[in-house]
């Protein structure tokens, strides 16, 4: 079975990067994990979100995003956001709920400011950009997945 993979980070409104990593890391890993995205199923038009036709608040975005992180064996948190001094609130609450689990979590930070102590110590690997952490679970959900179990250096 292919292991869950949530794509944790900040959605802001007219931020297209937000959604353009996620489309990314969905094409890069479609055949080696089920990928869960806290986009999927919504809309942003206008200056408005819609999820299938509904105005999305609180009261639903909070429980269904809660519930992709509990089905998640794996949790890829972008936070590079926090370098454009977005605070990336539902990003930490999500990387804390996941603490609380056996998850394997990769983060990706910037280097251009000091890794916090508590993504440091909860993560599997930090990265430094979407693409490198995006090419390891490429190569590395394989194994995960008992797909590809040999020693690296073996044919």
């Amino acid at each position: 079975m292919l292991p869950a993979v949530y794509l944790a980070g900040a959605i802001r409104d007219g931020e297209e990067e937000d959604i353009v990593w996620r489309e990314w890391t969905i094409e890069m890993l479609k055949h080696t994990a089920r990928l869960l995205n806290p986009l999927g199923g919504k809309q942003y038009r206008d200056g408005s979100w819609s999820l299938h036709g509904y105005k999305p608040r609180g009261s639903v975005i909070v429980p269904h995003d809660f519930w992709m992180v509990d089905q998640c064996q794996v949790l890829v948190a972008n936070f590079l956001a926090m370098a454009e001094r977005y605070p990336c609130i539902g990003t930490l609450i999500e990387w804390g709920r996941a603490t609380r689990r056996d998850v394997l979590r990769y983060a990706i930070w910037s280097p251009s400011i000091p890794l916090h102590p508590f993504v440091g110590e909860n993560a599997a690997l930090v990265f430094s950009s979407v693409e490198a952490c995006i090419d390891f679970l490429r190569r590395h959900l394989p194994v995960l997945a008992g797909v590809q179990p040999a020693f690296g250096a073996h044919p």
